[in-house]
């Protein structure tokens, strides 16, 4: 039977899981993420010519990037494919470790994870499905307000196209787009932001439906897509207000760690040689540390949420 969700309950013991559990989303997620950069350096060095690049500089613009592309793009766009791929498969398994810690206390020994069994597969697909509904959704609302505005796929592709190249020569030019410049374009640019703002409230409304549906699917044998929506009946608005907390709380934090990133960055630019330069290397590997502990915390505090979301709402505890 549905249970009512607990606010506050639920954002503590959200922080204190990322807190007390941090060792352990570590080890869920460090081998992961290292076959991932290895698969991303991997495929840069196939894609790309990395002398071409080191010639050009420090200013390396798209320019540069397309003249010292190796393979067509359309190979590009298929490891680009490949990546996305290997990497949510390789976070589904991290995924489902975490969420049946959090809902069925299920511990996994070890100093690395790296699964793809049942639990693992349903993340997977469950991944896919939600991409799929944000991504075809955004599409269709696009189109929908397209229409609406008067305007048509040439029209669109015209004036992304131009407010693409302008960018690029803004950039290049370190100057700002005037209202002049974008005054042609401005009914392709209302048909973006109007899009924009739609989606963002159709989307917001589906994926806090759909908050249980990866920690569930995870927990349960089978995929929880329809299952979540029933699940959260009458509990929207109780989800809205935990995850505008939690956004806040969050947003706080990585205020706070980006001031203390700042300060690392300052001293390990110290150089003159002798204990100048120790004390800069020692902050360089203190501002590494600060990294990797504020995004494990991030990632373990927004996975235990949902499945805490899920747990309160299926047995009450």
């Amino acid at each position: 039977m549905s249970q009512r969700i607990p606010v506050g309950a639920v954002l503590t013991e959200t922080f204190n899981f990322a807190r007390v559990r941090w060792l352990t989303v570590f080890t869920y997620f460090w081998l992961p993420i290292l076959l991932i950069g290895a698969f991303v350096f991997g495929a840069s060095q196939v894609i790309f010519d990395p002398a071409a690049i080191n010639a050009a500089g420090d200013d390396v613009t798209l320019a540069h990037l397309a003249a010292a592309m190796r393979v067509p793009a359309s190979v590009a766009v298929l490891f680009g494919l490949a990546g996305v791929l290997l990497m949510m498969a390789l976070y589904a398994g991290a995924f489902a470790s975490v969420f049946r810690l959090v809902a069925l206390g299920e511990e996994r020994p070890g100093i690395f994870q790296l699964r793809f069994d049942g639990p693992a597969q349903r993340v997977f697909w469950g991944q896919l499905i939600l991409a799929v509904m944000n991504y075809g959704l955004f599409f269709l609302i696009g189109v929908v307000v397209m229409l609406a505005s008067g305007e048509s796929f040439q029209t669109m592709g015209d004036g992304l196209g131009r407010l693409t190249i302008m960018i690029i020569g803004s950039a290049l030019e370190g100057s700002t787009l005037t209202q002049e410049q974008l005054q042609p374009i401005a009914g392709p640019l209302g048909v973006v932001g109007n899009t924009i703002m739609i989606s963002f409230l159709v989307l917001a409304y589906l994926n806090l439906k759909l908050v249980p549906f990866l920690p569930g699917s995870a927990v349960e044998n089978r995929l929880l897509f329809l299952g979540a929506f029933r699940m959260t009946r009458g509990h929207f608005w109780t989800i809205l207000g935990v995850y505008v907390i939690f956004i806040a709380a969050m947003l706080v934090l990585t205020i706070v760690y980006e001031l203390t990133t700042g300060v690392i960055d300052l001293m390990s630019g110290l150089a003159g040689g002798g204990a100048l330069s120790l004390i800069g290397g020692l902050f360089g590997i203190i501002g590494v540390a600060v990294t990797v502990a504020y995004q494990v915390y991030i990632m373990g505090a927004q996975l235990a949420l949902c499945a805490i979301i899920y747990r309160r709402i299926t047995t009450g505890e």
